[in-house]
């Protein structure tokens, strides 16, 4: 959405692409497809109507057996919403604290996956 302020549906069809190209690429591969982490300081900004709108359309692609869709973004949140700076110093990109919650976040869903094969 940021550099190139592209609409919530083509960010949809870019993620669409990839995963198809993921897809084809790996015959075999199982696809997590996380969605999109909140950003913005505020609960109530634009960017997080089109994180949700666009996480709301991908979800849907978990229509295929070999894709599974997580929506994490939860976890770097407040209680009112918003994103702390301990979380996002720009309210954007993960501190290392945030890629700890993202870690703790992914940890069991890949155990999950692991565990289901063998």
């Amino acid at each position: 959405f940021g550099h190139r302020e592209d609409s919530v549906q083509d960010v949809v069809l870019g993620i669409e692409r990839v995963v198809e190209q993921a897809k084809r690429s790996y015959e075999n591969a199982q696809i997590i497809l996380l969605g999109i982490l909140p950003y913005s300081e505020h609960a109530d900004a634009i960017q997080r109507e089109w994180v949700k709108e666009t996480n709301a359309m991908i979800s849907k692609l978990v229509k295929d057996p070999r894709v599974d869709f997580y929506d994490i973004g939860e976890a770097f949140l407040e209680e009112d919403g918003s994103i702390s700076t301990r979380v996002m110093a720009d309210f954007l990109h993960p501190t290392e604290y945030g890629y700890e919650i993202f870690a703790r976040q992914l940890e069991p869903i890949l155990a999950g996956k692991f565990t289901k094969q063998n």
